[in-house]
């Protein structure tokens, strides 16, 4: 199954000759079909050393880098994406799908300790713009804009994160991931 799900991601990948949101209209919503790129290209194992997830509540006070993977399951008839992330801080669950209604994509990840994050993603300047709003276990809440591209040949996530309303250095961050699988 996962085997007949690659080979249908990367016919659909390469297909659309690895298109990235610069081929789509940058009006902030996207179609049915330009959602489905962006969910196939998610399809695999990645490995990533980062400092922390947008699934951990300790985001900012995180010193040191740790090895974590994410794997990615598009399922095309279903149209989402399942996610699993682990490492030795974090781990967690995740589920990307198109909001027709809304013409963006929605996603909600389940963290370590109760944190649950919601995003919206969108084509932007040549890019993929998530806003995301991540609610802490004491029902406290955060905002955060990241910038998401497609490197490499399509072989590398590029992640920038930024905390709303704080400008300071502490609250940006860059994770890459590698596609290993």
């Amino acid at each position: 199954m996962l085997r007949s799900n690659l080979i249908k991601a990367a016919f659909l990948v390469t297909s659309l000759s690895l298109a990235t949101p610069a081929t789509f209209a940058e009006t902030g919503t996207l179609s049915r079909e330009e959602a489905n790129v962006f969910l196939a290209l998610h399809q695999g194992r990645w490995i990533g050393k980062v400092q922390a997830t947008i699934g951990e509540a300790e985001i900012k006070k995180v010193d040191d880098e740790a090895l974590n993977y994410l794997d990615f399951e598009y399922l095309e008839s279903n149209g989402f994406v399942s996610m699993r992330n682990y490492g030795p801080r974090s781990g967690g669950r995740g589920f990307t799908h198109y909001d027709a209604e809304k013409k963006i994509i929605r996603s909600i990840n389940y963290g370590v300790g109760g944190v649950v994050t919601h995003h919206e993603i969108h084509p932007k300047d040549g890019a993929w713009f998530r806003t995301s709003k991540q609610i802490l276990a004491d029902g406290s809440s955060r905002e955060f804009k990241s910038t998401i591209r497609f490197i490499d040949n399509n072989q590398t996530i590029k992640i920038e994160i930024r905390q709303n309303g704080d400008e300071t250095e502490d609250s940006t961050q860059t994770n890459i991931w590698r596609r290993i699988q």
